[in-house]
């Protein structure tokens, strides 16, 4: 099928011959530009969302899951570019009183490289937030997670299809900023194709209900098709899926989703899902 933004083609070494500032904008940024009105006003960070994020997810309270939800979804419709990066934070080197004098001594010889802790992407904890295996179990928390990337997604992925740069285009000297578009691009497309798979699995798991949920694969085969209605947080998976045909046809992973909506068009235990898959 020929893409409808042909016009944003790459020029030499991949890059695009598009203003690169205008295409990393989401859609709400540029309503806001044309409307001349602030896209967003960040909340000044506290010691408590800080402490929520640091936390391991089954150690947090359900309202405090809701919470990091919320924040993770704001800070990342505003720089999305930022948010799907991981961080590295120096670790500070830990040393008693007693053995300055020797450090002293050896810094002259040999300097220790300083240790740095890798720091979770934004958009990497509020994929785990959305998979119940990572976020303790909780089916409320993993549907608002779902629910908001689908959201997030169709805000801030572009209208045309992707194509990462090849390794001779990778040879190629281009400029810093071509270079910061490929790795947005495929950091990009790693989140996108992340959240795919956790939909797939999420309406895979319970499609048929609780019952279904919790027979192991062999048994799952063995089953006829017919069992009763899919789980909430299943149904949430495939109206998402279902939403995302409709809405970023043109971009990557479209084949991925059509095979996995046309596949439910006829599901007989939910007439929500026969309908949503339908009408993508």
């Amino acid at each position: 099928m020929t893409e409808k933004r042909q016009g944003k083609k790459r020029g030499v070494g991949g890059a695009k011959t598009t203003n690169h500032g205008d295409e990393k904008l989401t859609k709400r940024q540029r309503m806001a530009m044309e409307a001349k009105t602030p896209y967003f006003t960040p909340k000044p960070s506290s010691a408590s969302s800080t402490k929520r994020f640091e936390s391991p997810l089954e150690q947090l309270m359900p309202q405090q899951r809701i919470d990091l939800i919320a924040d993770l979804s704001e800070s990342i419709l505003e720089d999305p570019s930022t948010a799907i990066t991981s961080s590295r934070t120096e670790v500070p080197s830990s040393g008693g009183g007693a053995s300055r004098g020797k450090e002293k001594d050896q810094e002259s010889d040999t300097k220790k490289e300083p240790q740095y802790h890798k720091t979770q992407s934004k958009m990497h904890k509020l994929l785990d937030l959305a998979v119940l295996s990572n976020n303790g179990h909780d089916a409320h928390a993993a549907r608002l997670a779902l629910l908001s990337l689908l959201a997030i997604f169709s805000d801030i992925l572009p209208s045309y299809r992707i194509r990462l740069p090849t390794e001779a285009e990778m040879g190629v000297r281009v400029s810093k900023e071509t270079k910061a578009t490929w790795d947005y691009e495929r950091k990009l497309l790693q989140a996108y194709q992340r959240y795919l798979q956790v939909l797939e699995r999420t309406w895979e798991d319970g499609k048929f209900g609780l019952s279904w949920a919790g027979l192991d694969e062999k048994k799952k085969g063995n089953k006829q098709q017919g069992g009763g209605p899919p789980t909430t947080l299943a149904a949430t998976a495939i109206l998402s899926l279902s939403a995302l045909l409709q809405t970023s046809y043109n971009f990557n992973f479209r084949t991925n989703l059509l095979q996995i909506v046309v596949r439910q068009s006829n599901h007989r235990s939910s007439d929500e899902v026969r309908s949503s898959c339908c009408n993508a």
